[in-house]
């Protein structure tokens, strides 16, 4: 079995590595003052999932994803962790400038995909009667603070 660089949320062989887990087990060591054995590998390995375009994917970008600024958020602060930079920080720069809408926050781009919305979505014909806990699972906030109703 090969080993992977990064931080699996599983120790399942087919689970890849990728930047959140990653960052979250970096931050955790770091809390327990203890190092990596080869922190070499895991910078090695967030440098590999920056994409051309100077943001970051999920997963290493031999594979198409699209950067988005939660991926980009957790490798920069992973490679912070490890006293590293992006392999092209001036490129990762622009896109997160790029980024910043007119009143001052930043979003991905338009057409991303809000899976929570996408899952919940699906759900909802399903309910018969409208509580309050389901009202909430419903109209929850996904991770980039997007309501999926009203």
């Amino acid at each position: 079995m090969e080993e992977s660089p990064g931080w699996r949320f599983n120790v399942v062989s087919s689970f890849k590595s990728n930047v959140a887990p990653t960052r979250l087990a970096l931050n955790a060591l770091r809390c327990l003052h203890i190092g990596l054995k080869d922190s070499k590998l895991t910078i090695d390995f967030l440098k590999k999932c920056q994409n051309r375009d100077g943001g970051f994917n999920c997963g290493d970008s031999s594979v198409t994803r699209k950067s988005s600024i939660l991926d980009t958020f957790e490798a920069v602060e992973a490679l912070n962790i490890l006293g590293a930079k992006p392999k092209d920080l001036k490129k990762c720069v622009e896109w997160l400038q790029a980024h910043q809408r007119p009143d001052g926050g930043f979003a991905d781009d338009p057409g991303e995909m809000d899976w929570s919305a996408l899952i919940l979505g699906g759900k909802k014909k399903t309910i018969k009667s409208e509580t309050s806990t389901t009202r909430n699972l419903l109209c929850c906030k996904s991770p980039f603070n997007t309501r999926l109703c009203p």
